[in-house]
């Protein structure tokens, strides 16, 4: 749903790629989201139209409904003043952003700076590679409401073991959430911590999930601290660099994936050395 909000997310193409029955499917979902497939769908796709009215206010109204799947921009006016009281065009971003910044939880709201002149002369050192990624076959473990206590780390930790304990021998390890903590409120977000498997890993088994990845350009920034708080801090700064003051001018716009964080090794052991990875395609000709 979230790598394709404008694609067919219709009941019989959800429960067959899950593989359940349609009664099945729909039961079983609800049971595990505590949310109607319609709901859910719903919500992926109003998520994904205020991040695109926010970040490309050059597109218009028309263009963010078909983007996101909601097939007119009248039946995405209707949707969005059903769940927000108003039309889309009324919308407040800047409020809403600092509404939902109060949810934050301490920990991430902590570690990120303000920009001062210090962070600034780092910030104008940032340097953005634009690289080809081949498709990856991914294992996951998914952590919700990661905004909260030790929750990331515990789940690096037994994803960390997982891999021993299966001989999975990654190739990378990575760090992605589907959910812009600016639009989805903290206690719902989730996160997840995968490794890239080689040709030869056997079949994923619970808990981890499995993932494709297809072939993407990634805008790679690669960052190197001496330790975890300030790896944490300069990766806050990046994120904000990159789609404030890069992305505007680079004549690229984000594609439907994440953000990745990459490393090459286990990062419960090497932590400081960091790669952002985020996904983008050229903006087409207006």
């Amino acid at each position: 749903m979230k790598s394709d909000p404008a694609g067919d997310l219709s009941l019989e193409r959800l429960a067959a790629e899950a593989g359940f029955s349609r009664f099945h499917f729909h039961r079983i979902f609800k049971a595990v989201t505590g949310l109607t497939l319609t709901d859910a769908v719903t919500r992926v796709r109003l998520d994904r139209s205020r991040q695109l009215m926010a970040q490309r206010p050059d597109l218009s109204l028309t263009d963010i409904a078909i983007r996101c799947g909601f097939g007119s921009s009248s039946n995405f006016s209707r949707t969005f003043r059903k769940r927000y009281g108003m039309p889309p065009s009324m919308f407040d971003h800047a409020a809403h952003h600092e509404a939902t910044q109060l949810t934050r939880a301490s920990w991430y709201r902590d570690r990120r700076p303000a920009i001062d002149e210090t962070s600034q002369t780092e910030l104008d050192a940032f340097d953005v590679v634009l690289d080809p990624v081949q498709a990856r076959s991914l294992a996951y473990l998914r952590v919700n409401n990661p905004y909260e206590g030790t929750r990331v780390a515990d789940g690096l930790a037994q994803l960390s073991t997982l891999v021993r304990e299966r001989s999975l021998e990654p190739s990378a390890w990575l760090g992605f959430t589907w959910d812009h903590p600016d639009f989805v409120p903290a206690e719902q977000c989730d996160y997840n911590l995968g490794v890239v498997l080689g040709a030869t890993s056997g079949p994923i088994e619970p808990p981890l999930s499995a993932l494709e990845l297809p072939s993407m350009t990634v805008a790679r920034l690669d960052l190197r601290a001496s330790g975890i708080d300030e790896l944490v801090a300069m990766e806050m700064r990046a994120l904000d660099w990159l789609y404030e003051q890069w992305l505007p001018t680079s004549g690229f716009e984000p594609t439907n994936h994440p953000t990745f964080e990459v490393w090459d090794a286990d990062p419960t052991h090497s932590a400081e050395n960091l790669t952002l990875h985020l996904p983008v395609t050229r903006l087409a000709a207006r």
